[in-house]
């Protein structure tokens, strides 16, 4: 878990915490009694922390505890056993999901809500008069009209991302969301005004994925100096494991900042040691070992360079980068038998491929988000 996924429980203030955790169950509430508002993500700013008593939306959870408390009183004095199961029932499938126990991984998740609606409805339909049971129709109705509109939103998983992206511009996961569609089809100016969203939800920035996605952004468009800063800063942050392997930020800073820095000798150091912790995190990354000879060959380390770029090339057997970089440079380093066996492999999978004179890098933004 992550501050991304729940930040209520990174809160080092204790009253702040359980204030925070006590406003989420007065928006389930709200979802259960006036869903008009629903999105799929509820992360960072979309409920800001509630920190203190003088803050106004402390009545939110002190009107939801009052009410259930009114509720569960008539019940006992009425004797109402229905509604008191029911109402026993929406706890017990409650609490677990409600950061009472234990913290968990979400702020708000309406998908958590199916199982504890069927004894909340069940609790009140007990507890309404007779006599407001047509009124209770009207709400029915309503109800059915939302959630068809709802049903609407969800249709596809891009037009969800659209809709919720624009309805809640507050949340971390659906801006990063937003951003990540707009890089899949080439618009980079909303896809980065969206990742900016996505970071600036969390005063702290501790969001890696967003500058990952923003850093390789700035690399394909060739600003290598502000891709270097933002790609740097990823890796000091919180990654989603499910979103992004963590060595493609080492690998994509270390791309940043060989362009940044590619006529300076100390860059070399740099861009070593992102590129060598990549592969610490995973070795079989082919593109990380071709990269990596790369930085070997400009460094002057021809070996290490020549073994790096052969791994890669085996690992990826199809990728005709890597067996032309083999070629190319076998032949500058005097192996002329392994670069006649790279010349055939290259050629065998491109019959008119004519490899560079000098080592080509490879950058291939990694799959990630929706």
């Amino acid at each position: 878990m992550s501050p991304q996924d729940n930040p209520i429980a990174f809160e080092p203030d204790a009253l702040g915490r359980r204030l925070s955790f006590a406003l989420i169950h007065g928006e389930y509430m709200r979802l259960l009694v006036f869903p008009n508002f629903l999105c799929y993500d509820y992360s960072l700013d979309t409920l800001p922390l509630l920190c203190g008593f003088d803050d106004v939306r402390f009545f939110i959870p002190l009107t939801t505890y009052t009410l259930v408390s009114a509720a569960a009183s008539l019940a006992f004095s009425l004797n109402l056993r229905g509604s008191l199961l029911s109402g026993a029932f929406f706890l017990l499938t409650f609490v677990p999901m409600s950061n009472v126990l234990f913290p968990v991984g979400t702020v708000v998740g309406e998908r958590l809500l199916y199982i504890p609606s069927f004894g909340f409805l069940a609790a009140v339909c007990g507890l309404l008069p007779r006599k407001f049971q047509n009124a209770m129709l009207v709400v029915w109705a309503l109800m059915l009209v939302r959630t068809i509109k709802r049903v609407d939103d969800w249709k596809t998983a891009d037009h969800l991302t659209l809709v919720d992206g624009y309805a809640n511009l507050k949340s971390a996961k659906t801006q990063f969301n937003l951003g990540v569609r707009y890089f899949s089809m080439g618009d980079f100016d909303n896809a980065m005004a969206a990742f900016e969203r996505s970071w600036r939800s969390d005063p702290e920035e501790r969001d890696a994925i967003a500058f990952w996605r923003a850093g390789q952004i700035e690399i394909i468009r060739g600003n290598f100096a502000r891709a270097r800063e933002l790609l740097i800063g990823a890796t000091t942050k919180y990654g989603a494991k499910l979103m992004v392997k963590e060595e493609e930020v080492f690998h994509d800073a270390a791309v940043a900042c060989f362009h940044d820095n590619r006529r300076v000798d100390e860059a070399i150091l740099t861009v070593r040691y992102y590129m060598s912790a990549a592969l610490t995190l995973n070795r079989d990354f082919p593109k990380a070992l071709n990269n990596l000879g790369c930085i070997k060959w400009v460094a002057g380390d021809r070996e290490m360079a020549l073994n790096a770029v052969a791994e890669a090339a085996e690992s990826a057997a199809d990728n005709v980068i890597y067996w032309g970089n083999l070629w190319a440079l076998s032949e500058l380093a005097g192996y002329l038998d392994v670069a006649q066996v790279a010349k055939s492999r290259a050629l065998e999978i491109q019959v008119d491929f004519v490899p560079n004179s000098d080592c080509t890098w490879e950058f291939m933004p990694d799959k990630g988000g929706p």
